[in-house]
């Protein structure tokens, strides 16, 4: 499937890979709540997996909408275009446990509730 998409929008594989790859930077820095935390998610093993499963399963779709003649009667640029806003769906969508997971790894205070204590 990989192969089929760089002939079917006319780019090459390592074009398509720097799209990814720059839309992985606009998600981490858009989960991030400051520069260090975006660089911990950047650097993060999982939510780098994570990320790509679920650009596999985009493209996926991408290759379905175009085997259902959906997308067949599009120009290469119309196809570029349809491609790149059907990965950027994975901006929308929040992985919740990996994110908190990844922040209690680098401070295990986050999530834990405060107690007031008195001195009395």
């Amino acid at each position: 499937m990989k192969e089929y998409i760089p002939q079917i929008i006319n780019k090459s594989p390592e074009q398509l890979e720097k799209a990814k790859f720059e839309i992985f930077l606009e998600f981490a820095f858009k989960k991030a709540v400051n520069n260090t935390d975006a660089q911990i998610l950047i650097t993060n093993k999982a939510l780098y997996k994570w990320f790509y499963t679920q650009i596999s399963l985009l493209e996926e779709e991408f290759v379905a909408r175009i085997a259902n003649q959906e997308l067949r009667a599009k120009t290469d640029i119309q196809l570029l275009i349809e491609y790149h806003l059907t990965l950027r769906k994975v901006l929308k969508l929040y992985p919740n446990i990996i994110l908190r997971d990844i922040r209690k790894s680098v401070n295990p205070y986050i999530g834990m509730k405060y107690r007031k204590f008195s001195l009395n």
